[in-house]
């Protein structure tokens, strides 16, 4: 594909999967995923909301944004944009001081992100960010399986596998909270 023609969408399917009809089945489970999520979490308009949040997904990645995590970048952009729905005037009137607060949140969370993306590049090896970004992927039996297949891959037993993730988790928390009290990010 010709990347100077291809749209955020293209770069969004091929960061899923290189086939462009698995990278598809992927996109639309993906978007069901994303939809079922915000629904859960009583946003109104869920279906649209969730393409909102793999249209910005999509942006991000056409304009250079390092996403090691697809589905999980997904998903964090879907909880911004689930606050923003919250916020409007529809769905409820929220007072001065719940909005200072929600500010205030929504500021916090973004500034761990940044701090979060930054440590990930500075304090962890290729490696190490592989390892990380899919540990934390999937729910259920299909988390169980995705950490069966790091382990293989890493030539790890479960409890390695683990105390690895543990010790990667905990460079990265330090790291977050060190830039988070000199806001760095």
């Amino acid at each position: 594909m010709d990347d100077s023609n291809s749209t955020p969408l293209d770069k969004l399917l091929l960061r899923l999967d290189i086939d462009r009809d698995k990278a598809a089945e992927k996109y639309i489970r993906l978007r069901d995923e994303l939809a079922n999520f915000l629904r859960l979490k009583n946003c109104p308009e869920s279906e649209e909301s969730a393409d909102e949040a793999l249209d910005r997904t999509a942006n991000k990645i056409e304009k250079g944004e390092d996403v090691q995590n697809v589905r999980a970048y997904a998903f964090r952009v879907a909880k911004f944009v689930l606050l923003e729905k919250l916020r409007e005037p529809h769905f409820g009137e929220i007072t001065e001081d719940e909005e200072r607060t929600l500010k205030a949140r929504t500021y916090e969370v973004n500034e761990r992100l940044e701090c979060l993306e930054r440590c990930m590049k500075k304090e962890l090896n290729e490696s190490e960010r592989a390892l990380i970004s899919k540990y934390y992927e999937g729910e259920g039996r299909s988390k169980t399986d995705i950490k069966k297949a790091l382990a293989e891959k890493f030539g790890l037993s479960m409890t390695a596998l683990k105390l690895r993730a543990l010790r990667i988790r905990e460079r990265l928390e330090k790291c977050i909270n060190h830039c988070v009290e000199k806001g760095i990010a």
